[in-house]
C-alpha cells in the first residue's frame, strides 16, 4: 500500500485520518509496529532512538509528525524510522488513531504507543507486549504507580489520576492505578476498533481510549514501569486548564460508559471469506 494523509468530516465537529497508499511506507518487518506521536519533539528523539536501538528487538518503528514546525520528521528518517507527516495538527489522539490505520492496513499483529519525548523507556517492551501475545489481554498499560513504583507528579496530576482512577473502578468494575499512561500494547481486534474509533480529545487517547476498550468486552491489564521525567519541553497546558479539561474529560466519560456501543467486526474481508 502507498500512503497519503487526508481528512475527512466526522461526527460532532470532529475528524478522522484516512491514510491512502505510498510504498516507501508499506513495507512490513515485523509483526510489532511501535508508535510514535511527535509534535516537535526532534530535541528528543536522538535518545529515544539510541533507547530502541540499545534495547533491539523486532520492531517497525513509525513516528506520526502531528504537523511539527521543527525538523522531527528529518530527524525521525534519519534513524530509519517511517513518518507520516499529517497536513495540519491534530493533537495526541488523531496522531495515534493515525498509526493506528497504518497498521491495521499493513497487516501488523500488535502495536505499541510510545512517546517521543523520552518518558517510555525500551527495556519495558517485550513484558509490555507479553501479557497480548499470550491471549491473556488484549491491551497492556504501563502503570507508573503499580507495585510501589514511584514517578515524580505535580500535586494537581496526582490528584487527578486518583480521580480519575476512581471513576473507572466505580462504573468499570476494574482497578487502573494509571489510566492516563500513554505507554500501551495491543492486539489485531483491539488495534482494529482503535483504527476506526479513537477518541481524540485531551486525555481522550488514555482515558476515553481506556474505557472505550473496557466497555467493549476487550480485557485489559496493568504493568509496572518506570519512565524517565521529560527532558526537553514543557506541558502545553495549565493549571487552570488542566482544571477545566479534567471536568470536559470526566463529562465525556460519563457520555461514553452511558452512549450505545459501536456497531464493529474485527476483520470486514474475514468475515466475507466465512460467508
Amino acid at each position: 500500500m502507498d500512503y497519503e494523509n487526508r481528512l475527512t468530516g466526522g461526527q460532532n465537529g470532529t475528524y478522522t485520518v484516512v491514510l491512502n497508499d505510498r510504498k516507501e511506507l508499506s513495507v512490513k518487518t515485523s509483526s510489532t509496529l511501535i508508535i510514535m506521536p511527535a509534535f516537535n519533539e526532534s530535541p528528543n528523539l536522538s535518545a529515544v532512538f539510541a533507547d530502541l536501538r540499545a534495547f533491539g528487538g523486532n520492531f517497525d518503528w513509525l513516528v506520526v509528525d502531528d504537523a511539527s514546525s521543527d525538523d522531527t520528521a528529518d530527524v525521525a528518517k534519519s534513524f530509519g524510522a517511517k513518518v507520516l507527516t499529517l497536513p495540519l495538527n491534530m493533537g495526541v489522539g488523531g496522531a495515534v488513531q493515525a498509526g493506528y490505520i497504518y497498521a491495521w492496513e499493513n497487516g501488523h499483529d500488535f502495536a505499541i504507543q510510545f512517546d517521543s519525548d523520552g518518558q517510555h523507556r525500551a527495556k519495558h517492551l517485550t513484558e509490555l507486549l507479553a501479557p497480548v501475545r499470550d491471549g491473556r489481554a488484549d491491551m497492556v498499560i504501563g502503570s507508573r504507580y503499580l507495585d510501589g513504583v514511584r514517578y515524580r507528579q505535580g500535586v494537581s496530576r496526582q490528584i487527578g489520576t486518583r480521580l480519575f482512577s476512581f471513576v473507572l473502578k466505580l462504573f468499570l468494575r476494574q482497578k487502573f492505578t494509571d489510566p492516563t499512561s500513554g505507554f500501551r500494547a495491543v492486539g489485531r481486534p483491539l488495534l482494529g476498533f482503535f483504527a476506526k474509533h479513537y477518541p481524540q480529545g485531551w486525555l481522550g487517547d488514555t482515558l476515553e481510549a481506556l474505557v472505550e476498550a473496557a466497555r467493549h468486552g476487550f480485557v485489559i491489564c496493568e504493568i509496572p514501569v518506570t519512565m524517565r521525567q521529560r527532558k526537553h519541553g514543557t506541558s502545553a497546558v495549565s493549571f487552570i486548564q488542566g482544571v477545566c479539561s479534567s471536568c470536559c474529560v470526566l463529562l465525556a466519560i460519563f457520555i461514553d460508559l452511558f452512549e450505545k456501543k459501536y456497531s464493529y467486526h474485527p476483520d470486514p474481508r474475514e468475515q466475507e471469506e466465512s460467508c
